[in-house]
Parts: C-alpha cells; sequence; structure tokens
C-alpha cells in the first residue's frame, strides 16, 4: 500500500471536531465522552470533515485525532496494542488485523454488521481479512488491488491495437516495444515491500496457496513460488525490462512512464491522475495472467477497536457514521470497501473499470500470518538476485521456501 503524502510527522497532530479538541478528556463538557481515532496523514482532510458533520449529530461526542504516518504506523501501533496504552479507534492496514486479533487485542466488531452496516454490502474478502476464528475485528473502508496502466501513443507506435489480456500477449507486446527502442516495463525491485507485491501476485497467478498445516505453520506451494519467479524474471533475460528495476519503487515507476522511458507497469488506481496531470496518454486495463485475467493481491485499511476502550458504544457510533458508503468515498483515495459506494460518480471514470474488476473479480486478500513480515526481506533479496543473474528462480527460491518453514505461522 502506498500512501498519497507521507510526511516526518510521527504522531500528535490533532484535527478534531472542536477548538477544545487537542485538549486532554478533563476538558470536554459535562456529560460529553472523548474518543481518540489514530488517523494516517493522508486521511487527515477528509478525517476533519467528516468528524465536523459527526459532530453536528452526535454533540455529546467528542473526537480527538492523532496522526500517524505509512513509514511509522505499524511499529506504533504494535507497540500500543502490545502494551495496552491504546486509543479507542484506528486505521490499519486490513492484513495486519488478524495477527493482533489472535492476541486477544482487539474488540469483536461482528455484531456491529446489521441493519445500519449491512454485512453484504462490503467486499467479502475485506471483511474476511478482517475476521479471525469466525469473528470479525474490523470494519473495511477501502479496498483495492493494482491493474495495468499504459501509455497508450506508444502502444499505437509500437503497432499494440489492445493491451494484452494474457502473459503470452504481454510479451509479444513487450518485444514490439523494444523494437521501437522503449524498454517494455519495470518492476519495482529496489523497495522491499512494493517487491513482495510483485512476487504475491505472481504467486497467485500461478495458482499458488498458502497452506496453513496441524502444528499451527504455514507452507508455500514450492512449484507456484518458482513458476512466479521464472515470470519475474524473463523480462531482465530477454532486455525487455528496464534495468532501473533494480533501484525502483513505484513512484519511480511512474516517473518513468511519465518521461516515457517504460510503456506500462501495475500499478493502483491513484497513479491515474498524477500520470494524467502530466499530459500522457494513459490507458489501464486489468493485469494479465498465462490464459486470462491475472490474480493479484488486495488489501485496504479498516478501523479496528482496541480490546481496552472504555466507550464501545460511542466508538461503534463514530464507526457505523465513517462506514457509510457516502464517508467512505470521501475518506479513500482509490477505492471503498462497501459495493454501493462504488456508485459514486468519482467512481465511474472508465480507466477506473479495470481497478474494479481486478479487486472485485481476480484478486486474492494478503496473508495475514504471522511471521509474513519477516519473510518481506528474503523475498526481496531473492528478486534482486534473478534480476541480477547470480540466481536461478529455482535457486532463488530455495531460499523463500527455508525462511518461510521456519517462520510463517497460523498466529
Amino acid at each position: 500500500m502506498r500512501a498519497r503524502r507521507v510526511t516526518a510527522i510521527a504522531a500528535a497532530l490533532c484535527v478534531g471536531v472542536s477548538l477544545a479538541a487537542c485538549g486532554g478528556g478533563d476538558d470536554s463538557a459535562e456529560g460529553q465522552s472523548t474518543i481518540e481515532w489514530w488517523v494516517p496523514d493522508w486521511d487527515e482532510e477528509a478525517a476533519a470533515e467528516l468528524l465536523d458533520e459527526f459532530a453536528e449529530t452526535h454533540p455529546d461526542i467528542k473526537v480527538e485525532t492523532v496522526q500517524t504516518t505509512w513509514e511509522t504506523m505499524g511499529n506504533q501501533i504494535r507497540v500500543a496494542l502490545d502494551s495496552g496504552d491504546t486509543p479507542d479507534l484506528i486505521t490499519e492496514l486490513t492484513s495486519r488485523i488478524p495477527v493482533y486479533a489472535s492476541k486477544g487485542q482487539l474488540l469483536d466488531v461482528t455484531d456491529w454488521y446489521d441493519d445500519n452496516m449491512p454485512r453484504d454490502d462490503f467486499y467479502e474478502a475485506a471483511v474476511s481479512t478482517a475476521s479471525f476464528d469466525d469473528k470479525v475485528y474490523g470494519v473495511p473502508f477501502r479496498w483495492d488491488a493494482g491493474s495495468m496502466v499504459y501509455n497508450a501513443d506508444l502502444f499505437a507506435e509500437a503497432g499494440i491495437e489492445e493491451p494484452p489480456a494474457t502473459w503470452a500477449e504481454l510479451k509479444d507486446a513487450a518485444k514490439a516495444l523494444q523494437d521501437i527502442g522503449v524498454y517494455a516495463y519495470g518492476w519495482p525491485f529496489g523497495e522491499p515491500n512494493n517487491a513482495r507485491v510483485r512476487w504475491l501476485n505472481e504467486y497467485y497467478t500461478q495458482g499458488g496457496e498458502f497452506t496453513e498445516e496441524e502444528d499451527g505453520s504455514v507452507s508455500i506451494d514450492a512449484e507456484a513460488s518458482e513458476a512466479a519467479l521464472e515470470v519475474l524474471a524473463e523480462g531482465f533475460d530477454e532486455g525487455y525490462v528496464t534495468p532501473s528495476s533494480l533501484e525502483a519503487s513505484n513512484t519511480d515507476l511512474q516517473n518513468l512512464l511519465i518521461n516515457e522511458q517504460i510503456a506500462f507497469y501495475f500499478e493502483g488506481a491513484y497513479a491515474v491522475k498524477p500520470i494524467e496531470e502530466a499530459g500522457i496518454n494513459i490507458g489501464t486495463a486489468v493485469w494479465p495472467g498465462p490464459d486470462g485475467p491475472g490474480t493479484v493481491s488486495a488489501d485496504g485499511f479498516s478501523l479496528i477497536v482496541p480490546e481496552g476502550t472504555e466507550h464501545p458504544d460511542e466508538v461503534k457510533e463514530l464507526t457505523q457514521f465513517l462506514a457509510q458508503p457516502e464517508s467512505q468515498t470521501l475518506m479513500t483515495e482509490t477505492f471503498p470497501a462497501r459495493i454501493s459506494a462504488a456508485d459514486a460518480e468519482r467512481f465511474q471514470d472508465p480507466l477506473f473499470e479495470p481497478f474494479i474488476k481486478q479487486h472485485g473479480e481476480y484478486a486474492k486478500s494478503r496473508p495475514a500470518y504471522a511471521g509474513w513480515e519477516d519473510l518481506v526481506p528474503t523475498i526481496h533479496s531473492a528478486l534482486q538476485s534473478i534480476a541480477l543473474g547470480d540466481q536461478t528462480p529455482a535457486e532463488a527460491n530455495e531460499s523463500i521456501l527455508q525462511h518461510a518453514e521456519q517462520i510463517l505461522r497460523v498466529h
């Protein structure tokens, strides 16, 4: 997941619903409850607008917000939950929820899904990811997956009439682009988490699953993992993937596309606007697999409630308000987790159609296992080694399999 505006501030920026919101609980008016919500910096403006609206109908609830950032939020939230020194509400990656829930750190919110917040209006994969042991511990408000973005003018120059719908067509397109002197695409192998997502996308596309064993360990499909590495390596071997991939992040690839140094890449919908604003004739398409659409990894953000909150009723009121389709439409920079919210006008741009199709029909949740984050450096190193030609996909795969066997656990 990529934040739109990451700042150096790690905490404690109040954007509450009143001038008194930056004070402590003692400043509350008599009979007024104060709850604290940790909000990522890219959501702060939308959060302030929504809290102003919430205050009009809930004068007995004062909401104070504390800002988190993409770089710090994972550790900040983990430390707070482990210590028990928590706020009342937290915005967090949905894929991290099961690990917290397995430790008894989150409030069970299963019964919060009611007529005011019907579960069947949420993408089931999002709610399932926010669940543990058949109970729901989060309320998703953003759910998305990436797809292909491409320079339509370069495609036309290379004689590519339609975006590739299969991996064989993608390779043909890559060679055609190579013939006009353009690198076809790039991978973000310079940024560990971006790189891990690309491996996971191809792993899912190759039919890979995570198998939970009776002893609580989780195993990786060796054949699917090796096949994924082969797909990720072949563009380097053939010379149509930019060598800049070794140092690139998602943002770097976006800039390479804007500067016409690559013709396409895998990216989230948040890239559409800046690429358009740079004057590129952008196209979008579902990311291809062997015989049709590929299966990519999806994730998003959810609202979670620490188990120790002293204001569960008030937090429920706020959470259900934030979960309404209109609120989700405002609060997410990509796509909402409520299906009906996608009817909003802002999502009707035809360029968004492949993204909605991808995360709705051709995506799986990111793994939510203990040890998954610890596997990131190993996957990153494996991808770097195959890109450089230092290891074959089979050799690089062994390091992933061995480390996964040691650290991946159900919880």
